[in-house]
C-alpha cells in the first residue's frame, strides 16, 4: 500500500473510531456529565498520535 492510501484509510478510520468511542462512553457512563467524552477524546488523541508517528516513519515514494 502506498503512503497516500494509508493516510486516506487512517482519516476515514479515525472518524469511525471517534464515533465508536463516544457511543461506548455514553453506554458505559451515561450518568457522568462530560467524563465519558473526555476519556473518549483522550483515547482518540493517543491513538491518532501513535498512528501519525507510524505514518511519519514510512518513506514517501
Amino acid at each position: 500500500m502506498e503512503k497516500m492510501n494509508l493516510e486516506i484509510f487512517a482519516s476515514v478510520a479515525s472518524v469511525i473510531i471517534l464515533i465508536a468511542l463516544i457511543t461506548v462512553s455514553k453506554l458505559i457512563l451515561p450518568a457522568s456529565p462530560g467524563y465519558g467524552y473526555t476519556i473518549a477524546l483522550l483515547v482518540f488523541v493517543t491513538i491518532m498520535g501513535l498512528l501519525g508517528l507510524k505514518l511519519a516513519e514510512i518513506p514517501d515514494k
